[in-house]
């Protein structure tokens, strides 16, 4: 992948293995590791099922979704089924809380292969990491933190330094599903004061 697993920054919890994931990133130790800083972690039992139980307040899923692994930014990697993914198969989608939206990346029996390309650093804002990194005057971001969102895009916001802060994951996730639920029934045109 290029990134480097962190010795210092590690989930609480054992592996983590669903029916659809399977045990592929249990069998290679990655369950509850992080890289370069907390840049992308793979999800123990502790972190996993914490995800699954956000994602499905979150979403009312037409299908199976199982989280695997999340970045910096709080994103989910999920696999999928043949439900909800284009090529029929179980894939691995992407699942932002900046937007709320689920964008399938590759079949899943190509994600490991995914990781070791440069697709996947771009994938992960690699540039933009560093440079919150430096702004926030942090040196890494812990196992069950991310850089939320202060407003999210569904409320006018972008993805930029300023619109960035050092949040706990689960609670970065309650508030950006109240957000979008309390956005949801908005016409077109019309914004949601800011609290």
């Amino acid at each position: 992948m290029g990134l480097r697993i962190d010795p210092d920054i590690r989930g609480a919890g054992g592996p983590w293995t669903q029916p659809l994931v399977g045990d592929s990133y249990a069998r290679i130790h990655a369950c509850g590791a992080s890289f370069a800083r907390g840049i992308f972690k793979f999800h123990d039992s502790v972190s996993g099922q914490t995800a699954t139980e956000f994602l499905n307040d979150a979403f009312d899923f037409d299908g199976t979704v199982e989280p695997f692994a999340f970045d910096w930014l709080g994103r989910q990697y999920c696999v999928t089924d043949a439900t909800l993914g284009k090529s029929g198969e179980p894939e691995v989608a992407l699942i932002d809380p900046f937007d709320m939206s689920l964008e399938p990346l590759v079949p899943k029996g190509e994600f490991l292969g995914l990781l070791s390309t440069p697709v996947m650093l771009d994938l992960v804002e690699t540039p933009l990491f560093a440079q919150w990194l430096a702004a926030a005057g942090v040196e890494s971001v812990p196992f069950d933190q991310c850089a939320g969102a202060i407003q999210p895009a569904f409320l006018g916001g972008e993805r930029t330094l300023t619109n960035l802060e050092l949040s706990d994951i689960e609670v970065y996730w309650a508030i950006m599903t109240q957000a979008a639920l309390a956005a949801a029934p908005l016409a077109d045109g019309e914004t949601l004061e800011r609290l």
